[in-house]
């Protein structure tokens, strides 16, 4: 009787650990950067567009509110840093990268842009 039940227990614990390893890899594939990487794609952002806007009035603002993000990313507040990079961005006229695409958007051809 024992290895009768210690066979269903195995198959029964390979069956779940199965099901466990299919689920938890499509909720993981869905759910998009992690705040830590949004973080990260964020500062890399800013600090390009720093140096392209150098000479931009708001750059000083900017820069400040980048010294704080980082301190916040680095610490346990990815949130606060995420939303202070993104309102750094916008202060210097820059939309801020999409977390699902980290590429720009395509641009549309309108009629005057198009070959004949």
């Amino acid at each position: 009787m024992s290895a009768f039940y210690d066979l269903h227990l195995r198959r029964f614990a390979v069956i779940g650990a199965a099901l466990f390893l299919v689920g938890s890899s499509g909720a993981e594939a869905s759910a998009g950067p992690t705040r830590v990487e949004r973080c990260n794609m964020l500062q890399t952002q800013l600090a390009e567009q720093l140096k392209a806007h150098a000479k931009s009035n708001s750059y000083a603002a900017a820069a400040s509110m980048e010294a704080k993000a980082k301190k916040l990313c680095a610490g346990t507040k990815q949130a606060q840093g995420i939303r202070l990079l993104a309102t750094a961005l916008r202060r210097l006229g820059v939309q801020p990268l999409d977390p699902e695409t980290t590429q720009p958007q395509a641009t549309l051809l309108t009629p005057s842009t198009q070959r004949k």
